[in-house]
């Protein structure tokens, strides 16, 4: 049987039940945001490269029929009990017969109560048959209902860790669970989705990390974007990560004030030594991760900008050899942008997210991202009028357009495999005016 109808008929449901806008226009931070939903309604794990697959973000050969646990997932978040479960309550067609006519077998699923009809027709007829059920399926799939309910965020702005107020009144919206979904996992608590008592009108909520965060609401099977919240982090803040610890089959990263740490030694970079590694509790000697964090309002428009840094990560001071990966992310108001860096003869590790586009050195070329990191490496990243261009050392190593404007900038990260270091990074805004430097003394 080919699965192909299926997989396309799952993956629109998948998109109607999510209700965000169009899969055409969704971000990186999208899809990771849909493979963390998978994972905690199914507990299986679907990557957020794979999901791009799946909606075509990623070119393939052929048309891309993924492993069955994938397609058991997908099935399972939209209530079904398996793929094959899915299939058999969404069937439509199954095989041609003589004479032009064909043997139509209609399952109408969940819609018309599972109810089973079987008989010859005219092939004319299949195409008014399908095209009342596509448009019936339109009109019941494209419904959204109205909700009545108030909800709003006071003080979205402010240094860890903060607590912010959510003030909501769902008293209308009947007897239906109402989530607040916040956008991250906490280390002892987990997922932080929380059910809203109808019966109370306020929330109070302590962010203890430094990030931009983009809360949303689920009733039923319904997501409601509301108020993004910025928690700045006064500065640069460390952490100190394990290897890429698995919650509930999706891999993420648990930020939590154990770990954290400021570089507070003034010599001229952002570094974390092994010795700081080992004196937090981790051991240097297996694979770990540095990652440093700048969350504030940097008043700089992505669409025009330059962003500009001087990174190593040296085996000499700590890098970890296999293929010493370096990351620049950029984090702005409608998508998280990323570049990874690996050593050459890594390139299948090497990425590149940049608002709506994005490679993956698994299925594109991106050898230019590879170097030789154990020296100190420039890296230029400038946007204008939509149109980006990065350079290492001074050498264009990509450049593309994009559609989807990227905001404000509210944050910046690098994050490198070992003891990474940085010791520059300058901001420059639409004029070439420079609007943010640091050199760590």
């Amino acid at each position: 049987m080919d699965d192909t109808l299926y997989i396309k008929i799952c993956l629109k449901l998948v998109e109607e039940k999510l209700g965000w806008k169009g899969h055409e226009s969704w971000t990186d931070q999208d899809y990771r945001r849909l493979s963390d939903m998978i994972s905690e309604k199914t507990e299986i794990q679907i990557s957020h490269n794979t999901l791009k697959r799946l909606y075509g973000k990623f070119k393939y050969k052929d048309s891309y029929n993924p492993q069955t646990a994938t397609k058991d997932a997908l099935s399972i978040f939209l209530d079904f009990a398996n793929w094959s479960d899915f299939i058999e309550k969404n069937r439509i067609l199954e095989k041609p017969i003589q004479n032009k006519k064909v043997l139509v077998k209609l399952k109408f699923g969940r819609f018309f109560g599972y109810i089973g009809v079987a008989k010859k027709i005219p092939v004319k007829w299949l195409w008014v048959i399908g095209f009342s059920v596509m448009v019936i399926t339109f009109l019941l799939f494209s419904r959204r209902p109205t909700f009545k309910y108030e909800f709003s965020t006071s003080q979205t702005e402010g240094v860890f860790p903060f607590t912010v107020s959510f003030n909501y009144d769902i008293s209308k919206m009947g007897s239906d669970s109402v989530f607040l979904n916040l956008d991250y996992y906490h280390p002892v608590w987990g997922y932080q989705k929380l059910k809203l008592d109808p019966n109370r009108k306020n929330l109070n909520h302590c962010f203890q990390t430094p990030n931009y965060y983009k809360p949303y609401l689920i009733y039923r099977k319904n997501t409601i974007p509301t108020t993004p919240i910025l928690i700045k982090s006064n500065g640069w803040v460390g952490y100190i990560h394990p290897d890429i610890p698995r919650i509930k089959g999706a891999q993420l990263f648990v930020y939590g004030i154990d770990n954290m740490f400021r570089d507070t030694i003034p010599d001229g970079r952002l570094y974390a030594p092994p010795s700081l590694v080992q004196s937090l509790g981790f051991d240097s000697k297996k694979t770990y991760y540095t990652d440093f964090f700048n969350f504030d309002d940097f008043g700089v428009d992505g669409d025009n900008f330059c962003y500009e840094t001087r990174i190593k990560n040296s085996i000499l001071d700590g890098g970890i050899s296999n293929c010493f990966d370096s990351y620049i992310s950029l984090v702005f108001e409608n998508s998280t942008n990323d570049i990874r860096f690996v050593e050459k003869g890594c390139s299948r590790w090497s990425q590149l997210h940049f608002s709506e586009i994005s490679k993956s050195g698994e299925f594109d070329d991106l050898n230019a991202l590879t170097t030789d990191l154990g020296y100190w490496r420039i890296i230029r990243i400038k946007t204008k009028d939509k149109q980006v261009t990065v350079f290492l050392d001074g050498n264009l190593v990509f450049e593309c357009s994009y559609k989807k404007p990227l905001g404000k900038l509210k944050g910046l990260r690098l994050y490198f495999k070992g003891s990474g270091e940085s010791d520059y990074i300058k901001l420059y805004d639409q004029d070439n005016k420079l609007v943010y430097f640091d050199d760590f003394n």
